[in-house]
């Protein structure tokens, strides 16, 4: 049987790199991914139709799950689209005291 545990700790791993990673390279990441989704659609398509198939034909969470190449297509642009925003990584989004002397920021 296997597991995706050394999977996971990887994709753990490489978080950690991504997080270190300046805004050019967290942007090429994006767009690598995005160049990935669309040259390996017919194989992520494949895959997606096994697990749809196990699925009864009314479950409504299917049409939901189903991946096409359009939706791959979007998926791809989406990235790209997301590589193009300011990364917010360490930037303060908000602060808030209270009369009590605690704080809070995110």
């Amino acid at each position: 049987m296997t597991t995706i545990i050394p999977l996971l700790e990887k994709a753990q791993n490489a978080s950690r790199s991504v997080k270190s990673a300046g805004d050019a390279a967290k942007q090429a990441i994006l767009r690598r991914i995005g160049a990935l989704l669309l040259a390996n659609a017919a194989a992520i398509m494949d895959e997606n139709k096994k697990d749809l198939d196990q699925m009864p034909d009314g479950d409504p969470r299917k049409d939901r799950l189903l991946l096409n190449e359009a939706r791959i297509r979007d998926l791809a642009a989406s990235l790209d689209d997301i590589a193009l925003l300011p990364d917010p990584s360490g930037q303060l989004l908000s602060e808030k005291s209270w009369i009590t002397g605690c704080s809070c920021a995110r």
